[in-house]
């Protein structure tokens, strides 16, 4: 096993999604969302990281808990410059982002997870496409 996703069920009904890589990395990554995850983000931190933890093995065994070293539990549904929102193509219209990307006139630039392929509805495709519309600015500039 490299790198997955992963979907479990419990018989509580909890559901979690799990991206993991096991080769190198070593990480784990745990979505909840919806009603559960709005409950669970209002649990506090330690309930995110049960939650996320008890989904892991479930996939990977008990064994896993003992290797487990660091974890780190977001409140994406309350943090105040998202809340708890990502953005989504509709069907078949995921080559539209390369449009929200491009700039209007040289003078109006746009960044943000939603202008990116590949890495959009991710912080880390925000970040980038910061990056990329930092870039075209200072290169409209002349810089």
């Amino acid at each position: 096993m490299g790198f997955g996703f992963y979907t479990t069920w419990n018989d509580a009904g909890d559901r979690g999604l799990l991206e993991a890589s096991v080769n190198g990395d070593n990480t784990a990554i745990v979505f909840a969302g919806g009603r559960h995850g709005i409950w669970l983000e209002k649990q506090g931190q330690q309930a995110g990281q049960d939650f996320a933890l008890d989904r892991v093995a479930e996939i990977f065994g008990n064994d896993v808990r003992k290797r487990v070293t660091r974890s780190i539990v977001t409140a994406w549904g309350t943090e105040p410059w998202t809340l708890g929102a990502y953005s989504c193509a509709r069907p078949g219209q995921a080559h539209q982002r390369q449009e929200l990307a491009k700039p209007i006139d040289e003078r109006l630039f746009f960044a943000g997870e939603a202008t990116i392929n590949g890495s959009h509805a991710t912080c880390h495709g925000a970040y980038l496409s910061g990056i990329r519309a930092a870039a075209e600015i200072a290169k409209s500039l002349g810089r």
